[in-house]
């Protein structure tokens, strides 16, 4: 694995943080740089406990996200590589193959600590050249921070040499004194397991900071749940097209390079937790969306337009 350099932004010099609370008691959250490059994560090794915004910058010319799993206690990024990443690749190959086989070999290889493993947010499905940045509340414990977007048919997080990751980032969370708060917020979004909705605040021009309350939460059939990611819209027909790619089971599904441009948004959290992220909206057409089969159909897509 590369070193990785520790980034920490001191104060509230990050526009994306959309604000800063400065009391000595509630200073807001700790705030650090995840940098996409080519097909690595660059970004810390250790940080504090508490309210942590991860500012996610994508300089790789592909599309990224960065999702916090948490694996059980003694699994390693390592080992999740050998024990989950191969045997998700392996039923990737036998699924694009159409090797029905194949992929029930695969499955029947997942590990058995799989079921104790879970997502906690992290930054959102991020075009090429944007930021965007997204908080949640760490507990001390190591998290595997991974894209898992693929490109020609291969995860981001697979790498076939074994003495290396893919894009994959290993942080240890470690033990702090020092109390941390959430950022502010302008608005609020509940997710559910039919829906997506404002229930508070609106949405402007410019640097939004967004709330997300995960009232609800689901398996979906690509093994993932509920999420948001935030997609510009040009035409009616682009809804359609981020729809259809957000589902991986399919040949160009969340494959680079996607059909329409990415803002960022928050991966994956447990049933009634809390999170935020922040997004740069400018005029226009935009929509909140799942990363799910068929969102639309599903009732987890959410149309807005900015002014």
């Amino acid at each position: 694995m590369n070193l990785l350099k520790l980034t920490v932004i001191v104060g509230c010099s990050a526009a994306l943080l959309g604000g800063c609370n400065n009391t000595d008691d509630a200073r807001g959250p700790n705030v650090f740089d995840v940098t996409a490059i080519g097909l690595t994560l660059q970004g810390p090794s250790e940080i504090p406990e508490g309210w942590t915004t991860i500012r996610f910058v994508n300089q790789s010319g592909m599309i990224h996200l960065a999702m916090f799993d948490v694996p059980p206690d003694g699994i390693d990024a390592f080992q999740m590589k050998r024990e989950l990443v191969k045997p998700y690749q392996d039923y990737l190959d036998a699924l694009i193959e159409g090797n029905d086989e194949g992929m029930q070999t695969a499955l029947g290889g997942f590990p058995s600590w799989l079921p104790d493993l879970y997502f906690f947010g992290g930054p959102g499905l991020l075009s090429s050249g944007y930021t965007s940045a997204a908080t949640v509340n760490l507990k001390p414990g190591l998290y595997v921070l991974e894209c898992y977007v693929k490109t020609n048919g291969i995860w981001h997080t697979y790498n076939p040499s074994p003495d290396q990751l893919g894009m994959v980032l290993e942080i240890r969370v470690i033990d702090s004194d020092t109390p941390t708060s959430p950022p502010p917020h302008g608005a609020t979004l509940a997710i559910r397991n039919d829906s997506l909705e404002l229930t508070q605040g609106t949405l402007k021009p410019g640097i939004n900071q967004i709330k997300v309350e995960f009232i609800e939460q689901q398996a979906f059939e690509n093994f993932l749940g509920n999420d948001v990611h935030v997609v510009k819209l040009n035409e009616d027909a682009d809804l359609a097209r981020a729809s259809d790619w957000m589902d991986w089971r399919k040949p160009e599904g969340l494959q680079t390079p996607s059909p329409v441009t990415f803002l960022g948004g928050l991966n994956d959290m447990p049933e009634g937790s809390v999170g935020y992220f922040t997004v740069d909206l400018s005029p226009g057409d935009f929509a909140f969306i799942t990363e799910s089969p068929d969102p639309i159909n599903q009732g987890l897509v959410l149309r807005f337009s900015i002014d």
